[in-house]
């Protein structure tokens, strides 16, 4: 059975033998990665300017974007006008929804991951504040666009090696009968460099992608899967197994929030602290060491210095954790991440 830690990445730089490869390539990879930043804006504003079902876009699209170093590998869409108009994909990176648009126009709700106006120059369309106005504005793209709408409903990034997360059931209580599925996997040839870490942050995985020769998606179009007789819950289910099959994984029960818990967990765990050096004076070989001064209440008491020292450096430790928790989930408030970070100081371990 898949855990969390399997749907991550274990550490972004391959080993040892292609790290000593990497040096020589630093350099270059630096210097490619500030090209491709001017080449990014030219792309983005091509894309504005030619009109986004057209062939020659996505010819233009697909070229300048391996440029970027971002290839799309795809055995299709053929039929592109009989495919269902509601996508369903899983979740590698941030670039899915660029990939897939390159193959087949599309539009997918702003991430919830990246700013508003990078998922903006992707493409993506403004979603819902809340899950009701997403549901309602989706529901009306269906029923008034043309443009097939795309969904990840993992709705956050693994790397799907080991096990796609538990599908999230809003694109499937959508009023439409069939979906889309769409299997995406990523590799790095060259450098084996990992695409998905735990808690990694947005311009760092776009530096890497910009840093490294070449990004390969591969998507494959499966089969249209119908609702037939099943509730929301049901439909995604099926799907999220007719993904988990193709990519050779497993469909798990692990949700997006017991995601989120996990790297709240991992990330700000207390470090184990340095064991404490004793330092001595240096002394004539014929001096006496020198005692301690007693006490009046004797030295079985605890002195009051030390015990507000232990405590302002507790609070000072906790405060550090809360707001580099803060730093990642700033959606969560204070007051639940100091209460939910100081029941784990108490647990015993």
């Amino acid at each position: 059975m898949a855990q969390i830690s399997d749907l991550y990445d274990n550490a972004r730089l391959p080993n040892w033998p292609q790290r000593l490869l990497l040096l020589p390539y630093f350099p270059i990879g630096l210097a490619l990665a500030l090209v491709r930043i001017f080449v990014g804006l030219h792309v983005f504003l091509i894309s504005c300017l030619l009109p986004r079902n057209s062939v020659l876009t996505r010819v233009v699209l697909k070229t300048m974007c391996a440029v970027l170093g971002i290839v799309v590998s795809s055995d299709g869409p053929d039929h592109e006008h009989n495919r269902p108009r509601l996508l369903i994909a899983n979740h590698v990176t941030e670039l899915d929804y660029t990939a897939v648009n390159l193959v087949l126009p599309c539009v997918m709700p702003c991430s919830e991951n990246l700013p508003r106006w990078l998922s903006w120059m992707l493409g993506q369309k403004h979603r819902g504040e809340t899950r009701t106005q997403l549901s309602q504005d989706a529901q009306q793209h269906l029923s008034q666009e043309t443009l097939p709408l795309m969904f990840q409903p993992e709705e956050v990034c693994t790397n799907s090696q080991k096990g796609l997360l538990k599908f999230s059931s809003l694109p499937f209580s959508l009023d439409h009968p069939t979906v889309q599925p769409i299997a995406i996997s990523v590799s790095r040839p060259l450098f084996s460099i990992g695409v998905c870490l735990p808690g990694s942050s947005w311009w760092a995985d776009l530096f890497w992608f910009l840093f490294t020769p070449a990004t390969v998606f591969t998507l494959r179009f499966l089969p249209s899967v119908h609702r037939e007789e099943d509730s929301a819950e049901e439909f995604g289910r099926k799907t999220q197994k007719i993904l988990a099959a193709h990519l050779g994984v497993e469909a798990t029960n692990i949700t997006k929030a017991d995601v989120l818990e996990h790297l709240k967990r991992m990330s700000h765990m207390p470090q184990p602290e340095a064991a404490p050096v004793s330092t001595q004076t240096t002394r004539s070989p014929g001096a006496r060491p020198k005692q301690p001064a007693p006490t009046s209440t004797g030295d079985r008491t605890p002195r009051t210095g030390n015990v507000v020292s232990t405590r302002n450096s507790g609070e000072r430790k906790l405060q550090v954790m809360v707001s580099q928790v803060r730093e990642v989930l700033p959606q969560v408030p204070e007051d639940i991440v100091r209460r939910d970070l100081s029941k784990l100081k108490l647990s015993p371990h």
